[in-house]
């Protein structure tokens, strides 16, 4: 929907700024339509492994719009989920209002008869499990890769998945235990 509006706002003259592309235009909407649909999580496998190939391989030429287009991808991809890669003031508050969008979702399925979706429902708390997942299959790997093709040494953004990892292990086992979590507070639990 907002790509849709932001699209129609172009068709006006004066709101048009990427008229100065002239021809290009029509590749500038394509690449633009290419890079939000690819920050749907269902596409991450795909585009992560693509990206893989293409970096391991040598393949991966900036010289090809191809390329460029997923390496762009690729990029967007880190930023849309690049609070897990922040220190963890800021990773903690991102962090729980995605929770809380998850337990709204919860509490309107329970609302309307339906089996609560996994890791949304607030009556059984699972942040430590939900978060190390993602931590493992989706935050890790890309960012691994990313760097990979930056080839930076010792970055510290991965420094900071490390130290979110431990803190959700700890919370994970604090859940197992039946222990209650302060997420809310960042420091807490200590890692």
């Amino acid at each position: 929907h907002h790509l849709a509006a932001a699209f129609a706002c172009l068709q006006h003259t004066k709101c048009n700024f990427l008229k100065v592309l002239g021809d290009r235009q029509h590749f500038a909407r394509k690449v633009i339509i290419e890079l939000v649909l690819g920050t749907d999580m269902s596409q991450n496998n795909e585009i992560l492994s693509q990206f893989r190939i293409k970096l391991n391989s040598g393949a991966l030429q900036l010289e090809d719009d191809d390329n460029l287009l997923l390496i762009l991808k690729m990029a967007l991809k880190c930023a849309d989920i690049s609070h897990s890669a922040k220190e963890d003031f800021l990773h903690s508050s991102w962090t729980q209002r995605i929770k809380d969008e998850f337990y709204a979702q919860g509490d309107v399925e329970r609302a309307m008869g339906l089996k609560v979706s996994a890791f949304m429902d607030r009556n059984a708390p699972s942040l430590g499990k939900s978060q190390l997942g993602f931590f493992k299959f989706v935050v890790e790997p890309l960012f691994e890769t990313w760097n990979s093709f930056l080839q930076m040494p010792d970055p510290p953004f991965l420094r900071y998945l490390a130290q979110h990892r431990r803190k959700y292990e700890r919370i994970m086992q604090m859940e197992e235990e039946g222990e209650k979590t302060d997420f809310a507070n960042p420091r807490q639990p200590q890692v």
